[in-house]
This record gives structure tokens, sequence and C-alpha cells, in this order.
């Protein structure tokens, strides 16, 4: 992307940060503990992306309409990923993680991998949003509609995880922090 057109969104990537650390000071921790790259680039079907082989590294898309919690949204959504991926590789969630199901976030069918990172996704932004609503931040209306839009998603994920996936000791206890955490964005 052009650095002049970039710029306005680098100062939007920096207000929502700051937005961010008072709104969840957690979710504000984990993003500038993984997150170091933002790579603004101009593309009609990318909004967001994270790679394992550049970790670190976020790739957005920005459009001219965007307000603080769209940046919220992709900041968390992609350090999500990167945590996830860390977890990964510490412990096996799943015993079929192959298995194809119905993702949240897709129309096709996926391993049960990918759907386990879209509930995580899905879990993490719903809860920094709600708490965003919650405090009355700026743009709430744009919160809100991205929260109701996540949640339901989650829901629907969780739903596909508990009937289709094969738990390890280390994933039940992953499913069942997402239980508390969807409970807690839904009325699951």
């Amino acid at each position: 992307m052009d650095q002049a057109l970039a710029k306005p969104h680098y100062f939007k990537i920096l207000d929502s940060l700051e937005l961010l650390r008072g709104c969840c000071a957690e979710a504000w921790e984990e993003v500038t503990g993984l997150l170091t790259t933002c790579v603004f680039v101009q593309s009609t079907s990318l909004r967001s992306s994270s790679v394992p082989s550049t970790f670190g590294a976020i790739y957005i898309s920005p459009k001219h309409d965007w307000v603080i919690p769209n940046y919220i949204d992709l900041l968390v959504h992609e350090s999500s990923h990167y945590s996830l991926y860390i977890k990964s590789k510490l412990a096996k969630f799943l015993n079929n993680p192959t298995q194809l199901a119905k993702s949240p976030l897709r129309d096709d069918r996926r391993p049960l991998i990918a759907v386990l990172h879209a509930v995580y996704v899905l879990v993490r932004v719903s809860f920094v949003l709600k708490r965003w609503i919650e405090l009355d931040y700026p743009n709430r209306d744009v919160a809100s509609e991205l929260y109701e839009q996540y949640r339901l998603k989650a829901k629907h994920g969780l739903t596909v995880l508990h009937d289709t996936g094969e738990w390890t000791v280390d994933g039940v206890e992953l499913l069942r922090n997402f239980d508390k955490s969807v409970g807690s964005i839904t009325d699951y």
C-alpha cells in the first residue's frame, strides 16, 4: 500500500492499541506481546491475515470507513491465531484434527483444527467487543454489530466442536475454557 494511504491507518492502529489497553488490559498485553509488524496491503479479497512463517506480522487491507472497533477486531483476531499456534506447539488438543466439519467463518467444510482456530478467535474477539460495549467506548454501534455476528458464530462453532471433536486431556481443558467464555458472551 502506498505510504501516504497507509499513514492514517497506522495512526488508527496506535489509537486502537491505546483504547484496547483501557478496555481490556489482558487483550492489550497479548496483542502487544505477539504482534510486531503490521503490513498494510491493498486487496479486495483480504481483510486481514497472519501466517506462522512470518510470526508476529499481520497483514491488513484497511477500508476507508473503518473505525477503531474494526481495528480492535483485527488486532485481537490475528493475535489470537498466534496465541493458539503457540499453544498448539506445546499441547495436542484434538485426536481428529483433520476431520472435516462446518466452520463458523467459512462456507466450506474445514479441518477440525481450523474450526478450533475459528472458535478461539471468535470467543476472544467477542469478549473484547462485549467489554467495549459495556464501557460505552467510541463507535459502540459498530462494536455491537460485530459482537452480535461473532457471538452467534462462536456459539455455532462450539456446538460443532462438542459434536465432532475427539479431545485429548489438554483439549478437554481448552473446551471447558471455551464453554466458560462463551457462557460469558452469550446465553449458550
